[in-house]
């Protein structure tokens, strides 16, 4: 899902990008940008769209690094489990210590 939000963001951001400039610009300004999607010459309006692109892309950092860790938390507490399961279990060690090398190689 998240990955989902990440696109339609990346998708919209132009759009509303151009209706910034069109806001501040006006008419005049819509046809010499192309409806606010060619670059201004008001230094400041550029200025903060540049601003607007970096927050933009640290939400997009921000979220993605905390799906990373979700899925980060989940495969620690499976490989908790496999661990407790092998000292309980010494016979096994090998069998869970193969699954470790073997599985990431089958998946090739």
């Amino acid at each position: 899902m998240a990955l989902v939000w990440m696109i339609t963001v990346d998708f919209a951001r132009p759009f509303h990008i151009a209706r910034l400039r069109l806001r501040v610009l006006g008419f005049g300004g819509a046809i010499a940008t192309l409806g606010g999607f060619l670059k201004t010459g008001n230094p400041e309006l550029e200025h903060l769209v540049a601003i607007a692109r970096e927050r933009a892309s640290l939400a997009k950092q921000v979220l993605f690094l905390s799906r990373t860790q979700q899925v980060f938390h989940l495969w620690h507490v499976v490989h908790r489990l496999f661990v407790r399961g092998a000292r309980a279990h010494p016979h096994r060690r090998r069998d869970v210590a193969g699954l470790h090398v073997i599985k990431p190689l089958r998946l090739r």
